[in-house]
This record gives C-alpha cells, sequence and structure tokens, in this order.
C-alpha cells in the first residue's frame, strides 16, 4: 500500500511541475530590469564611466536613450589608454565631447573627471584648454558635486560661474600660478585640496561665506612641488569643520574662524632640518586662528615641534 501511495504521489507531482512549465512558457518574459522606475535605473548608471553607460544603449529602446538625462557623471581616462599605458587622446576628447554636447539641457548633480594619463610630449595649453571647456560647460549645467583629478587645473574663476556648486574636489594637479581673488563661487559649502602641486605659487586664497568643510592634504615634500614656499588664507566665517594633512605651507593667515568647532592638525616634518623654524612660526599662526575651536586633534610630530621650541 504504501509503494502505491508514494509512487502515485510522485507522478501527480511530476505532472504538476509539467503543467507549471509548460504555462511558464506561454507567459510572456519580462525584461525585470528595464521596468524598474527611470530614477532606480539612473542611480545604477551613476556608478559607471560614460563609455559604459554608452555601451548599455544596445541593451533594449527603455536603455537607448537613458544616458541623455543622467545626472552623474564619471569621465575615467584608464578607459581609453593604448598598450604603453597612454591616453588615446583624440578618441578620448573626441567622446567627451561628443557625449556633454548631445545629452539634453538638464542639469548635473555630479561630475567626475580622471584625466592624467596624457602621452608624453602633449601640448599644456591644448590640455588645459580641453579640461577648462568641459568644466564650464558643466558648471552652466548647475553641477553640484565636483571632481576634478587631471594633470594641469584651468583657471579657477571658471568655478565662478557656478550658483549651485556645493562640493569641490581638486586632486593631484599642478595648480594655476594665479589662485589670488575670489575664486570660490557663493555656494561652496565643502572644498579638499589632495596632493596638489604648488610650484611657481605664492598663496592660496580660500574666501567663502558659506564654506563648511576645508581639507587640505599635502603627500609632495619637494621644496619645488610641495606647499614649502607657499601661504595659504583662509577667510570662512561658516567653516565648521578644518582638516590640514601632510606637509604644511610656509605660513597661514586665518581670518573669521570663530565657528569652527573640530580642527585636525596632522603635521609632517621635511626632510631639510633648516625648515624647524618656518614650521614653528606656520603651528603659530594656525593656532591663533584656531582659538575658538572646542576640539583640536593634533599630530605627534606637531606637538614635538611646538613644545621644543618652548612657545607655549
Amino acid at each position: 500500500m504504501k509503494k502505491g501511495f508514494l509512487k502515485k504521489n510522485v507522478t501527480e507531482n511530476v505532472k504538476v511541475k509539467e503543467k507549471i512549465n509548460k504555462e511558464d512558457l506561454r507567459l510572456p518574459k519580462v525584461d525585470r530590469l528595464s521596468v524598474l522606475p527611470k530614477v532606480l535605473l539612473h542611480h545604477i548608471l551613476s556608478f559607471l564611466d560614460i563609455k559604459e553607460v554608452l555601451r548599455t544603449c544596445i541593451l533594449s529602446r527603455r536603455w537607448r536613450y537613458l544616458w541623455i538625462d543622467l545626472h552623474v557623471l564619471n569621465i575615467d581616462d584608464k578607459f581609453w589608454l593604448d598598450i604603453n599605458g597612454e591616453v588615446k587622446t583624440d578618441k578620448f576628447q573626441t567622446y567627451v565631447n561628443k557625449f556633454l554636447l548631445q545629452r539634453d539641457g538638464s542639469n548635473i548633480e555630479k561630475f567626475s573627471l580622471i584625466y592624467e594619463n596624457e602621452k608624453s610630449g602633449y601640448v599644456v595649453d591644448d590640455y588645459m584648454d580641453k579640461i577648462y571647456t568641459w568644466v564650464v560647460s558643466v558648471v552652466r549645467r548647475n553641477v553640484e558635486d565636483l571632481h576634478l583629478q587631471v594633470q594641469y587645473m584651468p583657471p579657477l574663476f571658471s568655478f565662478c560661474y557656478s550658483t549651485k556648486l556645493k562640493t569641490l574636489r581638486l586632486t593631484n594637479a599642478t595648480l594655476p600660478v594665479q589662485v589670488e581673488g575670489s575664486w570660490c563661487p557663493p555656494s561652496l559649502e565643502s572644498l579638499i585640496i589632495e596632493n596638489c602641486c604648488h610650484q611657481y605659487l605664492e598663496d592660496i586664497n580660500i574666501s567663502a561665506l558659506q564654506l563648511k568643510y576645508l581639507k587640505v592634504i599635502n603627500k609632495h615634500d619637494s621644496i619645488f612641488v610641495g606647499p614649502y614656499q607657499c601661504e595659504l588664507k583662509i577667510c570662512a566665517p561658516n567653516l565648521t569643520s578644518l582638516e590640514c594633512i601632510g606637509y604644511m605651507y610656509q605660513n597661514y593667515h586665518l581670518e573669521n574662524l570663530s565657528s569652527v568647532v573640530f580642527a585636525r592638525i596632522d603635521t609632517k616634518k621635511y626632510r631639510d632640518h633648516n625648515t624647524k623654524t618656518f614650521l614653528v612660526m606656520a603651528l603659530k599662526n594656525l593656532f591663533r586662528g584656531l582659538v575658538s575651536t572646542k576640539s583640536l586633534l593634533l599630530s605627534v610630530e606637531g606637538i614635538q615641534v611646538w613644545f621644543m621650541n618652548h612657545l607655549i
């Protein structure tokens, strides 16, 4: 009895499964990814480089024009390297030009450009002109978050066109010689300057009424490339967080920083022992501008320089 009962149940289960499978075959196949809301699809594309984004155009009709009003754009030259590790300049620049030209006129929320593997022997002015053109293009699209990792920074006044730019990050670039005057956009709230070349630069003037977060990182200890011969001037009445990491500037001029709540001073010593005097004076002026700071994080090297010279 048991064997007959089990055999009957197994046979019935097989028939039910076959029936379900046949019904599934008759159902229309649904592209579950394409039926997602446009907002979610844009979020997925926001993690890709524009070259990868445009490759999705062949997936279906729904994907063909999704890139036109994409609000987060990532451009990385690593997708355009030849066998020697150098950028295919003409193809890369043409691709970026067409992409920015053919998208619609909608705003851009975030724009990230990494372009630092240019071929040897290239013309610096031509390179900077391209960067400048692209930056102005996205700034006029009311970009809010801008990251530039390039060899040479375009004139910083190109950022002044923006009334929406809130976050600006400059990485690994040679800063332009003229960084004076009011180059910070009025809407800027967060500024990061990371490992930039300060060659021939006498001072950097950061004046921004709405700036709340400022982070400066210097890993170059060369007197030609690093900040050794450059002064940092900051005027930011609404600044709440300041981080100075790495090798220090020759001097600091801080004004209207009464709102600073947290400051991190993580200094590094130059290999040249003759820099001790300027380090002490720089720290002294830095601390003078941070007298109202509620929380101060100071590196071990900074403490050593400060206490060994009996300035407090």
